[in-house]
Parts: structure tokens; sequence; C-alpha cells
């Protein structure tokens, strides 16, 4: 029996995850409970059900095929949910859906090799979750396929893993982007629920073995303090890595967790300024003393 993973999303055309267009494969599961996270239909490895309350039109159509009962005058009661999927295949209005599909290496890689002339235009594909080390066997299986057609191939990762993961795929990807959050390993726990020291000794062994770029998502009022990130860059100066990406506070996700029966955190109402990057991105390079170290693409 082959393989399988689930994955619960396929991106394409995106800009910000790489070089050149890249087609961005989600995989669904994560170890970690970043408080900010917006894809929290990544963090379940189990395939879930979304509700988007303002596409239903009330047809009932629901009702009358669950066998659980979970739809209510109050709802839809994920309690007794059994992931039977009748709701969302009989749904007219796409306001249930399933989050999650189950794939082969050889079905994912017929699906993004639809892309392949922005492959052989500088683009590529870029492997992201929730945490798609986890799924390290599978990612073998399909990279060697990508690897057949000189497909560049990025890994974005916690690294919050053993290291035996990532040795299993470090043969066929061309950079790994590791997001890092925070340096100090207490405040990381209380805004992940795991400890730092794993992640940070990743990042020293694998930046002697093959490409890693840091990343890191600026939190405000948790990581974006001129304190953790001058000692994020010039940690990832001191061991080498081939640069360090800032990304912007991304506050959209915040509806997805509802679709999800979830409750998000809000951090902010919108992402950093233009500005505010752009003299933070500045101030970084000249603290490592560097010009184009530190960066943020959008």
């Amino acid at each position: 029996m082959s393989i399988k993973a689930t994955i619960f999303n396929v991106s394409r055309s995106s800009v910000s995850d790489g070089p050149g267009l890249r087609t961005v494969i989600y995989f669904k599961g994560c170890n970690l409970a970043c408080e900010w996270c917006h894809n929290p239909e990544g963090l379940s490895f189990k395939r879930e059900i979304s509700f988007i309350q303002k596409k239903c039109v009330d047809c009932g159509r629901c009702k009358t095929v669950c066998e659980k009962g979970c739809f209510t005058e109050s709802g839809f009661d994920r309690s007794n949910c059994n992931l039977c999927e009748k709701c969302a295949k009989i749904c007219p209005s796409n306001a249930l859906e399933v989050i999650g599909k189950e794939y082969t290496p050889a079905e994912l890689f017929n699906e993004v090799k639809k892309d392949y002339r922005y492959f052989v235009r500088g683009g590529g594909i870029t492997i992201s979750g929730g945490e798609c080390l986890f799924y390290a066997d599978f990612l073998v299986e399909f990279l060697k396929l990508c690897k057949s057609e000189n497909i560049n191939v990025i890994v974005e990762s916690a690294f919050s893993l053993p290291k035996a993961q990532i040795e299993k795929v470090i043969g066929y990807v061309d950079n790994f982007y590791v997001d890092l959050k925070c340096m100090d390993t207490n405040t990381h726990f209380k805004y992940t629920g795991a400890y730092n020291e794993q992640i940070l000794d990743n990042v020293i062994t694998f930046s002697k073995k093959t490409n890693v770029t840091i990343r890191i998502p600026l939190i405000p009022s948790v990581n974006d303090d001129i304190i953790n990130l001058q000692e994020t860059v010039l940690f990832a100066k001191n061991v080498g890595v081939k640069g360090v990406e800032l990304l912007r506070y991304n506050p959209l996700g915040a509806s997805k967790y509802e679709r999800l029966g979830k409750s998000g955190k809000l951090f902010a109402s919108s992402e950093q300024s233009s500005e505010q990057i752009k003299d933070l991105v500045s101030s970084l390079n000249a603290f490592i003393g560097e010009k184009d170290f530190v960066y943020c693409i959008i």
C-alpha cells in the first residue's frame, strides 16, 4: 500500500514563499500551537469540517443527511461529528467544506506538475504546513519525483522535531525556511506550547550542512521588540544561515478559527506599515554590519 499524506491546500502562483512563482503545498498537522497561527486548519492532523455561516442559505439539507444530529437551531455542533462528510457533499452554497484531502506521492506530484511551466522559469515548489516534516517518509517519495524533473524545492518548517526527520529529506531540498519565533525559551513556550532548544540546535546543525534561511513572524507585543530581534539576527549570522526574512503580522487568520469552531487570538488589527518594516530592516542590518542579510519581501 502506498504511503499517504493529508494536504489542506495547494496554493498556486505564490510570490512570498521563495524565488519566482511557486506552488505551495500545505500539509495538515502541527506539534506547535502558536497563538497567532493564521492557518489554524493546519493544526490538527485530522480532517475537519469548515462552516462559513454567512454562506449558509438555511436550506436544511445538512440536517436531513446528518445521522449524529450536529445541526441544531443554534448552529453546527461538532461534538458528535464523525466526519462522514455527507453534509459538505450536499451543501449547495459551499458553506460546509471538508478540510484535508489524502494524496499518495504520485497523486500529489501529478497535481503540482500542472504548474511546471512556472518551475522552469525560476519558480518551484514550497512544502509548508502545519509541520510538513512529520510526513518525512512521504516527502522522500514525493521529492524524488520533483527532483527527477529538476524542480526547485523549499521546505518551510519550525524545526521543532528530531534531527532524523530532517535528515531524511535533506538531499532533496534546495533551501529550508525555518520559523524562529523567540530567542527566549520561556516566551517561546508561553506562546507556542514548546521550548525552543531543539529548534536552535537543529538550526545550528543543519546550517552547516545545507541552505537555511531564518524567518521571523513579527507578532506585536510578543517578539517584535528590538532586543529579541537583535538576538535572533545575531544568532543567525553566527551560525551561518543564508539570511533572515521578516514576515509581517497577518491578522486575517482570525476568521478561520470561527469556521472551525475554535477560538483565535488577535494581536493587532493590521500588519506593520511599509515604513516600519523598512526602518526595522535597516536597523537590524546596521546592527550586524551587513547590507542585505535581513530583508522583507512584502
